[in-house]
């Protein structure tokens, strides 16, 4: 408890250094943080453990500690120090920490807020509003509320200040694929040291989910530069090895998760991703190859599937028990969500309703503790009006992507609206068999960041005409300057 205090008040002291070097270089800053996140937040998080691996091979022999489901489900929380000091949560609350203060000294905002950041306002304001008033566990409501939803949102508000150039976009990128190689190298050793093929990588990160969503955004980032080589005025942001290696081991990492809706997710988005932009490549030999590759994916799986026998395998992907699970945990859900439409049950709350209703079996099927749906849970936890306000925010980053790839006056301008969609998919896809976006994970940022850079290098201010919707922003670059 002394250390925790003594951190606070260092924290304190240094307060205003930061402020001021986030004002001034808020951006490099930002840079930063992306390529050290996956092992800072370890160090935080879980101080006495190895920060680039969540289980370590002295844990697996065991030293792993016990799960306390039924604790969290029917106790009270508490507020504890290391929570309240998560580095990614302080960083970005600095950030707007510095946007109101600009704003304040100006008495206007340097930018204006657009459609997304409205919406992700609304939605916000929704889920604290829940969390206080309805949630049965109001702090972890909060920090539910706040990592896996506001921190997100803020990172795109950041993305889109701070990235308006093509040389910004350009070093985002590139921090991207580093992050990204570094993060292949660590789960390269992972399966080094758990060598069970049927064992599921999770890297540094809490869950194989939070290791897919990282990777997926760099993996497309990495492949809009790749095609987009050829463009005019246009140099290779990552070295040739950089890119080869991850696009090659990504997808390789991806299988290795051996789970469903991961599968599924990144495969759409894949398809997605060719099928929008079948009519730009030159190099339709290639696409060929990378098509066929795709289409012998399945193959490899029931091929695997022969090499090990149906039982190992029926563990991780065949188990068809699972969804019948499921379907009775959908059932319930959706019998609370006919009790309270409109405003829900409360965030965070549809734990304590599984965990009753489990005790109760329906043609020997048990539902499940957690929701593997994070629709339905949006449903049932903040009703109607809260799924509503998460799928306008959707809608309008879709709608982003949507515009830049067809008013893109260059190849790699429609490229990027592309990876729009199809990070998108890749994205909520997989959570539709899992509470992905309800996890407190780092990886979220890396979505939002790079939604948000989009923006801010072609969507322009909210007074201006359609027709200059993809000007490089930058005069918008020097508003940000003042910050």
């Amino acid at each position: 408890m002394i250390t925790e205090v003594a951190v606070v008040g260092l924290l304190l002291i240094w307060l205003p250094i930061f402020l001021y070097q986030l004002n001034q270089r808020g951006f490099v800053i930002l840079l930063i943080w992306l390529f050290v996140a996956p092992i800072a937040s370890n160090l935080v998080e879980r101080p006495y453990s190895n920060p680039f691996l969540q289980i370590s091979a002295a844990e697996e022999e065991g030293s792993k500690p016990k799960r306390r489901r039924d604790a969290y489900i029917t106790g009270e929380t508490t507020i504890r120090m290391r929570e309240l000091l998560e580095p990614n949560r302080l960083i970005f609350g600095a950030y707007l920490l510095v946007f109101l203060l600009a704003a304040l000294k100006m008495k206007k905002l340097p930018v204006p807020v657009d459609r997304t950041e409205k919406w992700m306002a609304l939605f916000s304001l929704i889920l604290v509003a829940s969390a206080l008033f309805q949630s049965r566990r109001t702090a972890f409501g909060l920090r539910v509320a706040t990592d896996a939803f506001i921190v997100p949102f803020l990172a795109y508000a950041v993305g889109r200040r701070f990235v308006t150039t093509e040389d910004r976009v350009g070093k985002l990128m590139k921090v991207m694929g580093y992050m990204g190689f570094y993060v292949v190298l660590i789960c390269f050793i992972e399966r080094m040291i758990h060598p069970g093929l049927v064992y599921r990588l999770s890297g540094p990160f809490d869950k194989r989910d939070a290791l897919y969503i990282a990777l997926m955004v760099v993996f497309f980032a990495v492949l809009i530069d790749w095609v987009s080589r050829n463009s005019p005025n246009r140099k290779r942001v990552l070295p040739y090895a950089i890119q080869m290696g991850v696009l090659a081991l990504v997808p390789v990492i991806v299988l290795f998760t051996w789970t469903r809706g991961i599968w599924l997710g990144f495969l759409l988005a894949i398809w997605t991703f060719a099928f929008l932009g079948r009519g730009m490549v030159m190099w339709r030999p290639k696409l060929l190859i990378f098509g066929l590759a795709l289409l012998l994916l399945p193959v490899t799986v029931l091929g695997v599937q022969e090499f090990l026998g149906t039982e190992e395998v029926y563990s991780r992907v065949a188990n068809t028990q699972t969804i019948y699970s499921r379907f009775e945990t959908y059932r319930v859900m959706m019998g609370e969500t006919s009790r309270n439409p409109i405003f829900g049950i409360g965030l965070n709350n549809i734990r304590d309703v599984l965990f009753e209703q489990r005790q109760m079996m329906s043609s020997g099927i048990r539902s499940y503790y957690v929701s593997h749906n994070s629709y339905l849970s949006l449903l049932v936890e903040l009703g109607v009006v809260g799924i509503l306000g998460y799928l306008g925010i959707m809608a309008t980053i879709f709608g982003t992507g949507l515009r830049v790839f067809r008013m893109g006056k260059q190849a790699r301008d429609r490229w990027r609206g592309i990876a729009v969609i199809a990070i998108m998919l890749a994205y909520l896809v997989p959570a539709a068999f899992d509470t992905t976006l309800y996890q407190t994970w780092v990886p979220h940022v890396y979505v939002f960041v790079y939604f948000g850079a989009v923006a801010g290098l072609y969507l322009p201010e909210p007074s201006t005409k359609a027709t200059e919707l993809l000007q490089t922003g930058e005069a918008r670059a020097s508003a940000v300057a003042t910050l």
